[in-house]
C-alpha cells in the first residue's frame, strides 16, 4: 500500500518516525525526509516510502555527509535490489546484467564518477542506461555537482524529466532522536542546547556533522567551553574526507594546512566582498552578490579552494553555489585560528606566508599573509584589490577600498 505523501516538513518528520519505528525499516537506520517539486513548482515534503513508489526516473541529491549512500542501500534492502556505483556502472561492458525485471536500478555517486571523469561521466551513464534498455532507476548524487543540463539528456531518453529528491537537513527533534538512536552514552539533549547556543545549529541538520559531535560527545570528558574551542574542534573533524572511496580524490590529497588556508581564503573573499555564496558559474553567469571561485583561487593559500568548495565545511545554495556551513565561517569565525602565532611566523619568516590553523579572523589572517614590506605580500595585496574590483565590490561599497587601504598604512 502507497502512503499518502506529506504536504509539510512536519507531517514528513512525523511521517519518518512512524517509518523508524515500523518493521520496514533496518534496524539502526534512521528514516530521512525529502524534498520534491511538481511540474507547476510547488514543493511537498515526502518520506522515502513515497519517494520509492514515485513512477519513473528519480534522482537523489544531497550535501556531502548527508546520507544518500546510506538511504540507497536502505532502498536496496526494501527492494532487494544491490546498489551499484556509477563508477562501476559507468565502466561495465554489460550494463543490462545489473537490471532486476520490474525493480529500478539503484546507482549510487553519480559525483564520485564526475570526480574522476570529470564532464563525461554523466553522458557515459546515459549511454550505458541506454544500452541497458532504459530502465527505471534511482540515482544519488551530491547536490553541487548535479549539472542542470543533465535533465535535457535524460529527458530525451526517457521522454519525460526524472523526478528529483534532495535529502532534507535534520531538524532539532530528529537530530535528538538520531543521537539517542546511535549515541546512546552522549547527553544528546546537552549537546544540541550546546551548539544551539554557541550559534553552531547548523552542524547537527547533517547527520555525519551529527554523528561527529555524537563522537565527541562520547569520548571527550566534556564539550568544549567556548564558541572558539568547539569551532576549531568541529572543523578539525569535519573537513577531511569521511568517504573511504574518495581518499585518492581532492579533500584525500590535501594537508589541514592547506585546507584550512584554503577554506580562510573563500571566507576572506565572500567576507571582504559582502558576497552571499562562491559560484563556480562562469562570468555571463555570476549571479548579483556573488563571488566566482575562479577569482579566489588566485589569492595566496587559495590553491586548495575548489577542492575545499565541494567539502563539508560548505552548503549548497543552488546550482554551482556555496556557502559556509554556519556563519562563523563567513564572517571570520570568534577567534580560532591562531593568529598571533601565524603573526610571529610572520615576523621571523616574512618571505613565507602563515597558515591559520582555523578560521577566527579569516579577515585578519588573510591580511597578514598580504602585509608589506615583503614584495610577495605586496603582489597578494594587489591581486587582492584586483579580485575585490572584479567581484564589483567597491561599486557596491565605495568605502571598502579606502578602509583596505587604511589598514596597510
Amino acid at each position: 500500500m502507497t502512503t499518502a505523501a506529506p504536504a509539510s516538513p512536519a507531517d514528513a518528520v512525523a511521517a519518518s518516525k512512524r517509518e523508524a519505528g515500523s518493521d520496514s525499516t533496518a534496524k539502526g537506520y534512521f528514516p530521512r525526509r525529502l524534498r520534491s517539486s511538481d511540474d507547476t513548482g510547488g514543493v511537498r515534503y515526502v518520506t522515502e516510502s513515497a519517494m520509492l513508489a514515485t513512477f519513473g526516473a528519480k534522482i537523489v541529491l544531497g550535501e556531502p555527509g548527508m546520507g544518500k549512500s546510506e538511504l540507497m542501500r536502505e532502498a536496496g534492502r526494501r527492494l532487494e535490489v544491490t546498489p551499484i556505483t556509477a563508477i562501476r556502472f559507468m565502466l561495465s561492458k554489460d550494463p543490462a546484467k545489473f537490471v532486476v525485471s520490474g525493480k529500478p536500478l539503484l546507482i549510487d555517486g553519480l559525483d564520485e564518477a564526475m570526480a574522476r571523469r570529470e564532464g563525461d561521466a554523466v553522458d557515459a551513464i546515459l549511454a550505458q542506461l541506454e544500452a541497458a534498455g532504459s530502465p527505471p532507476f534511482i540515482l544519488s548524487c551530491r547536490a553541487r555537482e548535479w549539472q542542470a543540463r543533465s535533465m535535457a539528456n535524460l529527458r530525451q531518453l526517457y521522454g519525460a524529466d526524472p523526478a528529483i529528491f534532495t535529502l532534507q537537513p535534520l531538524g532539532r527533534a530528529e537530530a535528538q532522536a538520531f543521537l539517542i538512536q546511535r549515541y546512546a552514552n552522549a547527553d544528546a539533549h546537552h549537546v544540541l542546547n550546546h551548539l544551539d547556543s554557541h550559534g553552531l545549529a547548523d552542524l547537527y541538520r547533517n547527520p555525519l556533522t551529527l554523528s561527529l559531535m555524537g563522537q565527541v560527545a562520547e569520548h571527550d570528558t566534556q564539550l568544549p567551553a567556548t564558541r572558539a574551542a568547539l569551532f576549531e574542534r568541529v572543523c578539525t573533524l569535519i573537513w577531511p574526507e569521511h568517504d573511504p572511496d574518495r581518499q585518492d580524490l581532492g579533500l584525500g590529497q590535501i594537508t589541514e594546512d592547506q585546507a584550512v588556508s584554503a577554506a580562510g581564503a573563500i571566507a576572506a573573499g565572500l567576507l571582504f566582498a559582502g558576497a552571499e555564496a562562491v559560484t563556480v558559474a562562469g562570468l555571463p553567469l555570476v549571479q548579483e552578490g556573488d563571488v566566482r571561485l575562479a577569482d579566489l583561487e588566485i589569492l595566496l593559500g587559495g590553491q586548495a579552494a575548489r577542492v575545499m568548495f565541494f567539502s563539508k565545511l560548505f552548503q549548497g545554495v543552488g546550482v554551482g553555489r556555496a556557502k559556509p556551513i554556519c556563519e562563523a565561517i563567513g564572517r571570520g569565525g570568534d577567534g580560532i585560528s591562531k593568529t598571533s602565532r601565524a603573526s610571529a611566523s610572520a615576523r621571523k619568516n616574512p618571505g613565507k606566508p602563515p597558515f591559520s590553523a582555523s578560521y577566527r579572523g579569516a579577515q585578519t589572517a588573510f591580511l597578514l599573509i598580504c602585509t608589506p614590506p615583503a614584495p610577495h605580500d605586496v603582489d597578494a595585496f594587489t591581486r587582492m584589490l584586483v579580485t575585490l574590483s572584479r567581484c564589483g565590490v567597491f561599486a557596491r561599497n565605495p568605502q571598502k577600498i579606502t578602509s583596505i587601504i587604511h589598514h596597510y598604512r
